[in-house]
């Protein structure tokens, strides 16, 4: 087959094609997901479970990318070596530990089980990526990393009025708060960062060049990343318009650090320094 010459106008207009149709199939995909879990009346861990079928389908059927690229961007396969051996039991061992000793905020005796389950699965892509993290890399995206760090604190200060409690937490629950943090860090390889960093990002961004596209499909995947967390936002609406019309300050939280969340994960080229972050905001929430 004849491939079109890059300088030709069908060139163009045939890649601005496949740009949108991008564009429409990671929405479609979120929709879709929120869509089931609001008329399945799921309850928030099965939503949340539900999408991990849901972006291996995703990311073999539609993106055609392999599934190691979900937590290393370049990578064609998940490298069970020396470092996954040692680094998915440490964490493992760390995150049970803590939990079985009543560290942290894991609700339920049952939701500590599933947690702790998913926690087991997410162990060795967590230490795929750790392991495949390169230096140059992590230094690469570190203004990304301490701006997203920033973002969150400061969303967090600026709505610490309407807070029944005060921002910061005393030095007593420095062990809660990192029991949550490596709990969380662990279990958002498997959960939405892979979703939505692991997945959508990379099939959006990776159908177009230049500063434009590089900024409008990351604040697009952030949308996205809001839409999603419409059922935990608004989990008395009753009916599906009502779900979708809850817009509140949350959705514009959302989109501007999914935004600086999705160039730590470009600029890393793995999803540790995101899911780290992400959990960090979730650890000091709960903490």
């Amino acid at each position: 087959m004849t491939s079109i010459p890059e300088d030709s106008p069908f060139h163009y207009q045939w890649h601005e094609v496949i740009l949108l149709r991008r564009y429409l199939q990671c929405a479609a995909f979120v929709v879709l997901w929120v869509m089931g879990g609001y008329y399945l009346r799921l309850s928030p861990l099965a939503f949340q479970l539900v999408g991990l079928p849901l972006v291996a389908l995703f990311q073999l059927a539609v993106a055609r990318r392999p599934l190691a690229q979900l937590w290393v961007r370049d990578a064609e396969r998940v490298r069970l070596d020396w470092r996954v051996a040692v680094t998915a039991p440490l964490l493992f061992a760390v995150c049970a530990g803590l939990m079985l000793h009543g560290f942290g905020k894991v609700g339920t005796a049952g939701e500590a089980q599933w947690l702790l389950a998913l926690i087991g699965v997410a162990v060795v892509p967590a230490a795929f990526a750790v392991g495949e993290q390169r230096a140059a890399d992590l230094r690469r995206a570190g203004g990304w990393i301490a701006l997203a760090l920033i973002v969150r604190w400061g969303w967090h200060a600026a709505w610490a009025p309407t807070w029944d409690g005060p921002l910061a937490f005393p030095l007593r629950k420095l062990p809660d708060f990192f029991a949550d943090w490596i709990c969380e860090t662990v279990a958002l390889f498997l959960v939405d960062e892979v979703v939505f960093r692991g997945a959508l990002d990379p099939h959006i961004a990776g159908a177009g060049r230049g500063r434009l596209h590089e900024w409008c499909s990351a604040v697009f995947v952030a949308l996205l990343w809001g839409v999603w967390h419409f059922p935990a936002w608004n989990p008395g609406a009753k009916s599906l318009l009502e779900l979708f019309t809850h817009i509140g300050p949350d959705v514009f939280a959302a989109v501007i650090w999914g935004t600086v969340l999705s160039f730590c994960a470009r600029r890393s080229r793995t999803l540790g320094p995101a899911a780290a972050i992400h959990a960090a905001g979730n650890a000091y929430v709960l903490t």
